[in-house]
């Protein structure tokens, strides 16, 4: 039977070999000053025990275990985790996410652009006012909106924890026509040919009650504008919506996100192009109304596709949409 003694360095017994070691043993042990007789019945010097020291990943999965913890034990949510570290006279702060929280809800440009596009056509059946289809499309997208995925993840980056409280907002991140002008430039351009031009006289602005002055207010014509903005607004979208297509297409055709290749997509609403694929009554040509947009159309497309083949724009798509649910990617 081997001796289980130990011993200090001059011999002297801290432990008797038999029931629990003394607190005294124990640090002599942990200081590495306890020995013991080996088989030639010599002191040899015992090594403490020393634990290997643990890898970085050890030691955050220890800590979120120790967070989840008492996450559990208070009833709250873990969204990230603050490890300091002291160093002299400073201390160092990282802020870490929920590292297995990789998933963001949300609905792509493709899914919203079909959607927007399908409740719209349902609505156009009905033989909507021209006032009452630009408040449509208006409302849609503003609810639409609030589903999109963040910008950062349409982009390809990493999801984060904050993700979907900043990038929670009341429009599209596109670039539009029409719509107010922008100095930031977005991966897609949306482009709603039929609804009135920002800058058309008869589209409301605000301007501030301050900076308007009775003299600075042009005339207007009671019998002529006025009367006209009226007819616009309270007319068929089919007989309305046609006259701001060329004027729309122009605009969008001199952007300079589109021009400089920071638009990569652009989607176009036909909404109310049905009306104007009848041909007339009893007579074998098309309605000049329809051959009118149709030829601006022709005019943007070869625009976009002389952007794509020059390789100033090229990895440029072209989509459109169209009111019996049809989506066509035009081959540029």
């Amino acid at each position: 039977m081997s001796d289980r003694r130990l011993f200090d360095e001059d011999g002297e017994v801290i432990y008797a070999g038999r029931g629990a070691r003394s607190k005294r043993c124990r640090e002599m042990l942990g200081l590495g000053l306890a020995y013991a007789l080996n088989e030639e019945e010599e002191l040899v010097l015992i090594e403490p025990d020393t634990p290997a020291e643990p890898t970085v990943s050890e030691s955050a999965e220890k800590i979120r275990d120790a967070a989840e913890e008492l996450a559990d034990t208070l009833g709250v949510e873990v969204t990230g985790y603050e490890v300091r570290m002291e160093s002299g006279d400073k201390t160092f702060i990282a802020e870490l996410g929920t590292p297995d929280v990789h998933v963001v809800n949300g609905l792509t440009f493709d899914q919203l652009a079909e959607m927007a596009n399908t409740i719209i056509g349902w609505m156009m059946a009905r033989g909507l006012r021209f006032h009452e289809y630009q408040e449509l499309v208006e409302k849609v997208h503003r609810l639409l909106a609030r589903h999109q995925l963040p910008r950062g993840i349409l982009q390809g980056l990493r999801p984060t924890i904050h993700d979907a409280a900043a990038d929670a907002r009341e429009s599209f991140a596109v670039n539009q026509v029409p719509g107010t002008p922008s100095q930031t430039c977005f991966d897609e351009l949306w482009i709603l040919p039929g609804m009135m031009p920002y800058d058309h006289v008869c589209h409301p602005h605000f301007e501030g009650i301050d900076e308007v002055h009775v003299e600075d207010m042009p005339p207007v014509n009671e019998q002529g504008g006025m009367a006209e903005c009226r007819e616009l607004w309270e007319g068929c979208v089919k007989d309305v919506a046609p006259q701001f297509v060329c004027d729309n297409l122009a605009v969008a055709a001199r952007s300079r996100c589109l021009n400089r290749g920071a638009n990569k997509v652009v989607r176009i609403f036909l909404h109310w192009e049905g009306g104007l694929t009848d041909t007339v009554p009893l007579i074998n040509y098309p309605n000049p109304a329809s051959q009118q947009y149709r030829d601006c159309l022709d005019r943007f497309i070869a625009h976009c596709s002389e952007l794509k083949q020059s390789g100033d724009n090229p990895n440029l798509r072209l989509i459109i949409y169209r009111t019996n649910g049809m989506t066509e990617e035009v081959d540029l």
